[in-house]
């Protein structure tokens, strides 16, 4: 798995993908996300240029989150962004996008809708949105899983 934004939130996904048997890679543009890199390796860089970044690397899920509207704030960049994680992804690959509706005006996902397909997982029920927590949060955050590739 390819965890896209890092930041300490992301420790205990770690913990929980090592229980599990996953093992995670991450990737930021800010060097000071290292201090929280995955277990597996860390890119410090543009998602836009991933592909050139990872090399031979390939990627079952790739979880994109938090991501719009903090780095990727239009529909170019965001297209941009999968172009470049459809690189990286594995055969049958999952995206998970994490956003904050309310943070940008939807462009971004909504340029990326067409150009996947909408999945769900046993036990999850997507897309899923939680309110706002704590005084940092001001929007909520909603989660939807796709397929790489669009719909047909």
């Amino acid at each position: 798995m390819l965890l896209v934004g890092v930041q300490s939130y992301n420790l205990p996904l770690y913990e929980a993908s090592a229980r599990a048997g996953i093992t995670v890679w991450s990737i930021d543009y800010d060097p000071a996300s290292s201090a929280y890199a995955a277990p597996a390796g860390h890119f410090v860089g543009d998602i836009r240029e991933v592909d050139a970044l990872v090399k031979e690397l390939r990627f079952d899920v790739i979880l994109f989150n938090g991501v719009l509207g903090f780095g990727i704030n239009t529909a170019s960049a965001a297209l941009e962004a999968l172009a470049a994680m459809t690189k990286i992804a594995a055969p049958g690959a999952l995206l998970v996008v994490g956003w904050n509706p309310g943070r940008t005006d939807n462009a971004e996902i909504e340029a990326l809708r067409p150009r996947l397909t909408p999945m769900s997982l046993p036990g999850i029920l997507a897309p899923v949105e939680f309110g706002p927590r704590g005084r940092a949060q001001r929007d909520p955050h909603r989660y939807e899983i796709f397929a790489f590739g669009g719909a047909s």
